[in-house]
């Protein structure tokens, strides 16, 4: 799945090379993580939490609940925290 993103970005390269200060970003910029419920990591100077939301309602243990899960994140910064919602693709 990330490497069809990825090919998506070389297409879109390709047709902005014609703008004036535009720079192609390369694999080596780009690193992709899976989170699941629990889920922490850090950019920077900011804590990123996730939890599981209610979106779904599958029983807790199911094999639904574990493949499709919608998200909360919490965003830890310097200047205070800010939850931000996301509901992700089925893993």
């Amino acid at each position: 799945m990330v490497n069809a993103i990825r090919s998506s970005f070389d297409f879109v390269s390709g047709s902005m090379s014609q703008v004036p200060g535009f720079v192609k970003q390369f694999d080596a910029d780009i690193t992709a993580i899976e989170i699941t419920d629990g889920s922490r990591f850090t950019l920077g100077d900011i804590d990123v939490v996730t939890v599981t939301n209610t979106h779904y309602a599958f029983p807790d243990g199911s094999p639904e609940a574990l493949r499709y899960q919608s998200l909360s994140l919490r965003f830890d910064t310097p200047r205070g925290a800010s939850p931000i919602r996301a509901t992700p693709a089925p893993v």
